[in-house]
């Protein structure tokens, strides 16, 4: 799966399911090497600068608009996750805010999405524990709301594993990150 055939099949799969990403303009390939051309996503800021920016301190007003991105990134998730697809490298990074809240945010980077016919929670669990470790920035309440907006109900007590498992996945990424020098 290397190369940019993959992540032109995979942009092709969001469009085909309505999830806001890149539109394809060309893929080549020549012997080893490859190529990706895309239109520009103008007037975005990825997820994590608009946290580092927007989340300390906080206003009424940024309230307002984080929970309206954790809602709309829950849904976005949610329908990736419904028709099996999984980023594997789901971190607020590659997730674009546009300035226009009308337009949605949209998901990059797909070079690694799978597409599988039964979405096993392994998989599941990856995606939502590496976008819970990137947007630290949010409150353990933020988090809880993300999770009551993917899972399209209230938290109940079934929940309880997945949570755990979600954290501690959080928890096994950020111990790698330390390891090799990220944060």
């Amino acid at each position: 799966r290397i190369g940019a055939q993959p992540e032109w099949d995979a942009i092709c799969d969001f469009q085909e399911i309505g999830i806001p990403t890149m539109t394809p303009v060309a893929c080549g390939r020549k012997g080893r090497e490859s190529l990706l051309l895309t239109l520009a996503i103008e007037g975005c800021e990825k997820l994590s600068d608009w946290m580092k920016r927007t989340l300390r301190p906080i206003n009424s007003e940024q309230v307002a608009a984080a929970r309206r991105i954790i809602c709309e990134v829950a849904a976005v998730v949610r329908k990736m996750h419904q028709a099996g697809l999984h980023h594997q490298d789901l971190y607020a990074g590659h997730i674009l805010l546009p300035h226009d809240a009308s337009r949605g945010v949209h998901l990059l980077d797909l070079g690694r999405v799978r597409r599988v016919r039964n979405l096993e929670m392994i998989w599941i669990v990856k995606d939502l524990a590496q976008l819970h470790y990137s947007a630290r920035w949010f409150t353990m309440t933020d988090h809880l709301r993300f999770l009551q907006f993917y899972l399209g109900r209230p938290i109940q007590a079934a929940d309880r594993t997945l949570i755990r498992r979600i954290l501690r996945k959080a928890a096994s990424i950020r111990q790698h990150s330390l390891k090799h020098g990220f944060r």
